[in-house]
């Protein structure tokens, strides 16, 4: 079956509350046929899954290109036996797979059996962290970006009250820690590869910015 699975904990648990609102990745079709991609989440209770509705097609030769699956009742339907609501299963994710199925494979959520050819990179859960309506607290940076080990934080000016916090792309707080000078750095060495949010805030306003962990 032609179908990418992923089950590691920064996948699973609690969609709703963590504010995932779409799953985004690039990929590219290096095979002869198309592709009729789809998110499938499944819930704890093993055969049952949430499912994208609306397969997106990449035709065959296509090089990288992005794409984006809205994660919520009104895009996905309830696939398996029995079948449980989309909203349960969102709280309640245990795998999540991308995978081609134009509509006419069964059950809803296998993949196509065919011999079919892709790459796929960049996988990201969009959430309400990520949303950019923040008030600044005052320019900060940080660097390097990406990085392996290190996370540097500068801040234009310091004010005792602001604490630092980075999440995951599932909204999942990973670090937190009170902000003490200008400039403070993270040992990131232990996390795993992927996007993080990081967040510079008071009691009354935060920053956000996008960090990229190798």
């Amino acid at each position: 079956k032609h179908a990418f699975i992923n089950s590691q904990p920064e996948w699973t648990g609690n969609y709703t509350s963590a504010g995932v609102v779409s799953i985004n990745f690039d990929v590219q079709n290096t095979g002869t046929k198309d592709l009729s991609l789809r998110i499938g989440l499944q819930s704890n209770n093993n055969s049952r899954w949430a499912v994208t509705s609306v397969p997106v097609v990449i035709s065959a030769g296509t090089a990288w290109t992005n794409v984006s699956f809205n994660i919520d009742e009104a895009s996905m339907f309830s696939a398996g036996n029995p079948a449980e609501m989309v909203s349960d299963i969102l709280t309640d994710v245990t795998i999540i797979k991308i995978f081609s199925n134009d509509g006419t494979i069964s059950p809803e959520y296998q993949g196509d059996s065919e011999v079919l050819f892709s790459d796929y990179d960049n996988i990201t859960a969009s959430s309400s962290l990520s949303v950019t309506d923040f008030i600044p607290t005052g320019e900060f940076t940080i660097s390097p970006n990406p990085s392996r080990n290190k996370l540097n934080v500068k801040l234009s000016s310091y004010n005792e009250s602001l604490k630092l916090e980075v999440f995951d792309v599932l909204g999942k707080k990973i670090h937190m820690g009170k902000v003490t000078n200008l400039e403070t750095t993270v040992n990131v060495s232990n996390w795993k590869s992927g996007v993080y949010l990081v967040r510079i805030s008071n009691d009354n306003v935060s920053q956000t910015k996008r960090f990229i962990k190798l």
